[in-house]
């Protein structure tokens, strides 16, 4: 056997399994529900094929009983872990649990596959792997059939049976598929024969039942299984609820949708919020939102997935082609076309879901749309509050000039400047002529800053824009005078070149069309032009 290096982690993966390790397993073994489907050969005293025998739903509770397992040559295994709900613990142990994973030999990055559950508050989508495939540790070189170790975790949609506004959930199933050589025999294992070990943890109970009658069926007949038939079964079983799931989803969005659509545009101030339309739209579709940004991650990640198992099996199936019988092979083809079909239905619903997407966020622009035109005549009517407003202080302003005079007269008639005798009569004192004196001045000092301040300001903004006017003349009019100046000097520089050729040529020859047509040419400045003339001599 070679052997092959696997560098993992080892360190941080352990590190990280006692971090999580409270919230994955069960800390007593009361509530334990690992169990292991077997399909095993029945012992059969005369020579002659062994038939299968099945065994379903058997508590595994002790170390021994997996070191047991390990031992007996049986054709498949179905190990199973559940849990009670989908963001629970997962009901084993993690003693028992591990020393699985170590018995079996199971590959460190299933792991990655296992921390996907556990309990938690909430559900991260970027917590789930990729489809892994891995080679074992000890492998045989001189075989080229060697199996590979399967890793998944694939997601599925069901009714929660919770009702409410979102009766559905998303769950998630995790799937090793190890295959491994007979160790008791040399050749090389039968396409049919070859033993297989499955750990799936939190299968749907649909799932379940269709590979445990699956199983029954091939136990019943005295048929060989074949372990991809069960991966078939949690594939189709992963596709079966999301068309219903978005098909709700769009209706979610469709009444919101309607509610937008369905208003008018004379709704009164408090209507828009009596129809349902207001800032609880908005949260709904952010809600609708998360949903679908969610549903694109998972159904990105289905497609990959669906396209990995494909794609091994259609490796497996060729490595394993010689030993195949003819009708073994037209198994193969329907079942690859199978999986092909799978891989165009997540590829369909991946479609789907950005169309979706697509929708609400034109219904959240609609909605913004509508928000900023209640808005915008609420503002309306707030200027017409104020244009209203302002025509009132100006009518007040006008009755205040009124009696404006009349507040000046009895303002100067109570000062020092005007006096009474004791006869009664009212005289003006000598130094009144300071009133006029003073504020005739500062009236005018203040109309004149006034305009001076008005007059500068229209001033700085006409300059402005001149000096742009004159900076773009400048630059047209360089650009200009460089273009002349580089199309005359190109002109002289031929007319030289043509001087030297006709010299060495004689004076006997005829020079037609010496020199060519030229032409100079600007976008800004029209197009000047000069043909030189015709020479001939002799």
């Amino acid at each position: 056997m070679a052997q092959y290096i696997h560098l993992n982690d080892s360190k941080a993966l352990q590190c990280k399994i006692e971090a999580r390790a409270n919230n994955l397993f069960i800390k007593t073994a009361e509530k334990s529900s690992f169990q292991v489907i077997r399909l095993s050969k029945s012992v059969n005293t005369r020579k002659g094929p062994c038939i299968p025998t099945f065994q379903k739903n058997l508590n595994v509770c002790e170390v021994s009983q997996i070191n047991h397992l390990k031992e007996s040559h049986d054709v498949c295994q179905i190990f199973i872990v559940r849990h009670d709900r989908c963001w629970a613990r997962l009901n084993i142990e993690r003693a028992l649990f591990e020393h699985f994973i170590n018995i079996y030999e199971v590959c460190e990055d299933f792991w990655k596959c296992v921390f996907a559950f556990g309990l938690k508050q909430r559900e991260n989508e970027f917590e789930f792997p990729r489809l892994r495939s891995r080679v074992r540790k000890t492998f045989d070189i001189t075989n080229p059939c060697e199996p590979k170790d399967l890793m998944y975790v694939i997601r599925q949609v069901e009714l929660n049976g919770r009702g409410g506004t979102n009766p559905w959930s998303i769950r998630q199933t995790a799937v090793y598929h190890g295959r491994r050589p007979d160790e008791t025999s040399s050749l090389l294992v039968s396409i049919k024969t070859a033993p297989s070990m499955l750990l799936i943890v939190a299968p749907t109970s649909n799932a379940e039942m269709r590979m445990t009658a699956y199983l029954e069926e091939r136990a019943a007949d005295k048929q060989h299984m074949s372990s991809w038939d069960l991966h078939r079964i949690i594939v189709s079983d992963s596709l079966s609820g999301w068309q219903d799931y978005m098909t709700s989803l769009e209706a979610r969005l469709r009444e919101q949708t309607n509610l937008i659509i369905c208003a008018t545009d004379d709704m009164e101030e408090e209507s828009s919020s009596e129809h349902g339309i207001g800032f609880e739209s908005r949260q709904e579709l952010k809600v609708l939102e998360d949903f679908v940004l969610d549903l694109l991650m998972i159904l990105r990640t289905k497609v990959e997935t669906i396209t990995g198992i494909r794609d091994q099996y259609k490796e497996y199936a060729n490595e394993f082609g010689k030993q195949m019988e003819p009708e073994d092979r037209v198994s193969y083809y329907l079942i690859l076309r199978e999986f092909d079909e799978y891989v165009k239905d997540a590829e369909s619903y991946l479609g789907y879901a950005k169309d979706l997407k697509d929708r609400i966020q034109s219904t959240v622009t609609l909605l913004s749309d509508f928000l900023n035109h209640e808005e915008n005549k609420s503002m309306h009517h707030l200027t017409e509050r104020s244009t209203k407003d302002a025509a009132a202080v100006k009518i007040l302003t006008i009755i205040t000039l009124v009696y404006l005079p009349t507040t000046i007269v009895a303002n100067f008639f109570s000062t020092q400047f005007v006096q009474t005798s004791d006869s009664g009569h009212m005289t003006v004192t000598e130094n009144s002529w300071i009133l006029a004196a003073i504020s005739v001045p500062l009236t005018a000092f203040t109309i004149i800053l006034w305009w001076a301040w008005v007059y500068l300001t229209e001033v700085k903004k006409e300059v402005t824009v001149s000096e742009k006017s004159n900076s773009g003349r400048q630059d047209s009019f360089r650009s200009f005078v460089s273009s002349r100046r580089k199309g005359l000097s190109n002109y002289f520089i031929t007319r030289n070149r043509l001087g030297r050729l006709d010299m060495e040529a004689g004076v006997s020859s005829h020079v037609t069309n010496a020199a060519p047509s030229l032409s100079f040419r600007d976008s800004g400045a029209g197009t000047w032009s000069t043909t030189a003339t015709t020479i001939k001599s002799g």
